[in-house]
């Protein structure tokens, strides 16, 4: 920078530093006036373009605690699921805007620190240190898939020989991981192993986590056809089913996550913000959730308590970028990111006379979004003398084994909490045999259990996973293409009521739902979320073709979802033996006493010439024709869900 004396005018040069301005001493010119008044002349400095970037640290493998880490507990204490370390990135010429918002980057350069300034209350505070490097190279690859060969962050450094790019494999990865890969997915349980190593606290909830599981490894991404890759589900659930304890358990098994809770995130923390730089004043972006969790999974807990934000995802969820306009900048970033959410049903309980888009505060547009909305219920019921219990995901167990399922989750829950702190040093010392003999550390005689099946741990599981995500990518076989055509087909007809006679007729009733519980879940959406979810499950086992069991997994596992919902009704006075009730002409017969009720009520607003007041001992007695053992009961459950209004000594009956 060139300074001018105040005082005589002569001309002196001084170095800035760090980008601040650096006064001379005393003036030393011809006239020796030895003043200190300087004026900057901003037309001879000589500038330098520098641009400042914040890198977020790829993945939790770089980490020596997740590294470590081979339990649920363990990779929990290490990592919240979005702590990311960040450190700032000074670039200048040539390196200058090489990157943008959302690249993977790899950087070479020498650690600085320099002084800062804070403004606070119209004074200037200085010696403020920042520490930043200082780079001398950048690459940028936004589908770059960095290999983690199990090692501590230190041997996985970026300046590694090992990281290397393999010619001969066309990959990351080494021949011998290769192998090792591929020869842990013929496990004859290999997809049990793996579901059982997400959230083994949990009892049951089988198909959730499968679900969970499918949703980390994702689809076939294929740019070519624009469609998205990434699995997003949602789970609804009474309170105290482990929804939150599913999220967490899916952070802590993905290569790359980001754990929000939606009712204490705005939009903007959502996605992302236009902030202003606290140095030069200029507008920057600050990433939000989705794009912390870009390559991996966005888990959103308690995504029913708030609604202004739900629009932010739209465009996160299908088009799977994020774009913002602000302050007259407009700018667009791709994230590839799956969405796992879970949330509440209004008014906490199911309310079985309704949609399920009624039974959850959330828009149409963002329901038809998730792949999957799995139901968890666990309650017995609570009119008529029936046993039947829910387990898994709203499957109904019967009434002789529903005292067995709760003896198993009794004793599954106390001998988590009996064994306590003992259950890690044990397995440290299986890991450590496991070693001394020189396994692969996939033994099933050296491995924790989860329900019969043995576990793998968490730093093996989040490798196979970042390997199949990167390194499979199945392609649909005819067979399977036959297998979801005809379903979407037939479920499609059913959904929009053309089905008597045709498609309906000649489906099995244990196979499709209820239509009116599906009525808005059939879209064009739901055929490639079958396709993806196939992709997925062949992925697992690194097939390079999706095969026709993958097809019928998938359409049995939605097929499960949508039954989760429509199958079991907690006023029921017995649970059917079949998961659904029987189908008649497109639509399921009302077979539940709460819809024999509200039939009953309909029919006598009619006979009392469509006046919607209904006098007390009418429901009473209408409850008691459809076979209610306590009327009373029956009349205050339909006041709680809604069903019912009570208007002075009169009932109003919704939906008429």
């Amino acid at each position: 920078m060139t300074y001018r004396c105040g005082i005589c005018g002569a001309i002196q040069e001084a170095m800035t530093e760090d980008g601040l301005l650096v006064y001379p001493g005393s003036c030393g010119g011809k006239t020796k006036c030895r003043g200190y008044k300087w004026i900057p002349i901003p037309e001879r400095a000589v500038c330098e373009e520098v641009q400042f970037l914040k890198v977020q640290e790829h993945t939790d493998f770089f980490d020596d605690q997740r590294q470590s880490a081979s339990t649920e507990s363990e990779a929990k204490e290490s990592t919240s699921g979005g702590a990311y370390k960040v450190v700032e990135v000074e670039l200048r010429h040539p390196l200058l805007d090489l990157t943008t918002v959302g690249d993977t980057v790899r950087v070479c350069g020498i650690l600085h620190t320099y002084r800062g300034e804070l403004r606070r209350a119209n004074s200037l505070w200085c010696g403020m240190q920042h520490i930043c490097i200082r780079a001398r190279s950048i690459e940028a690859a936004k589908n770059m898939w960095w290999k983690t060969a199990g090692s501590s962050a230190h041997n996985a450094s970026l300046l590694s020989s090992s990281l290397q790019w393999g010619v001969e494999t066309g990959s990351w990865w080494s021949p011998d991981e290769c192998a090792r890969h591929y020869e842990m997915a013929r496990h004859p349980q290999w997809f049990a192993r793996l579901t059982a190593s997400v959230a083994p606290s949990l009892y049951g909830l089988q198909r959730a986590k499968e679900a969970i599981l499918l949703a980390i490894v994702g689809g076939s991404p294929n740019n070519k056809v624009g469609c998205r890759s990434g699995i997003h589900v949602l789970l609804l659930g009474d309170p105290g089913m482990g929804k939150s304890q599913l999220l967490r358990a899916a952070c802590a098994i993905a290569p790359r996550s980001a754990f929000v809770c939606a009712h204490t995130s705005s939009s903007c923390g959502l996605t992302m913000t236009l902030v202003r730089d606290p140095m030069t004043g200029g507008a920057t972006f600050e990433a939000g959730a989705v794009v912390h969790g870009d390559g991996g999974v966005t888990c959103i807990d308690e995504i029913d308590k708030t609604s202004s934000e739900h629009k932010a995802l739209l465009e996160v969820m299908e088009q799977e970028s994020v774009s913002i306009a602000k302050a007259g900048m407009v700018f667009s970033m791709p994230v590839h990111t799956s969405i796992l959410a879970a949330g509440n049903p209004i008014g906490g309980r199911f309310d079985f006379t309704k949609p399920i888009m009624a039974n959850v505060n959330l828009s149409p547009a963002l329901l038809s979004r998730f792949d999957l909305v799995v139901c968890l219920q666990d309650r017995r019921e609570s009119n008529g003398g029936s046993d039947a219990q829910t387990n898994r995901v709203g499957t109904a167990i019967p009434p002789q084994h529903a005292r067995d399922w709760d003896n198993g989750l009794s004793n599954h829950v106390l001998n988590l909490h009996r064994r306590g702190g003992n259950e890690g040093n044990d397995k440290k010392q299986e890991k450590e045999r496991g070693s001394e003999k020189g396994g692969r550390g996939v033994s099933s005689s050296a491995s924790p259990r989860c329900g019969g099946v043995a576990m793998l741990p968490h730093n093996l599981a989040r490798q196979f996973i970042l390997f199949c995500r990167s390194q499979c990518q199945p392609t649909l076989s005819p067979g399977a293409m036959a297998v979801l055509k005809s379903h979407y087909l037939t479920e499609r007809s059913a959904a929009t009521g053309e089905g008597e006679g045709g498609g309906r007729s000649n489906s099995s009733p244990s196979m499709v739902g209820g239509s009116g519980h599906r009525e808005g879940l059939i879209t064009p959406r739901y055929l490639q979320a079958l396709v993806r979810l196939a992709e997925a499950r062949a992925k697992v086992e690194l097939r390079s073709e999706v095969s026709r069991e993958d097809a019928e997994y998938a359409v049995n596992l939605v097929q499960d979802c949508l039954r989760s919902f429509s199958a079991v009704d907690s006023s029921s006075s017995a649970a059917s033996s079949s998961p659904l009730s029987s189908l008649s002409g497109g639509k399921r017969k009302k077979s539940t006493q709460r819809e024999v009720v509200i039939d009953l009520l309909k029919e006598a607003i009619l006979q009392g010439g469509g006046v919607n007041r209904l006098l007390y001992s009418t429901i009473i007695k209408a409850c008691e024709e459809a076979g209610c053992r306590d009327a009373n009961a029956m009349l205050h459950q339909l006041n709680e869900f809604g069903v019912l209004l009570k208007s002075g000594d009169k009932y109003i009956l919704r939906g008429v």
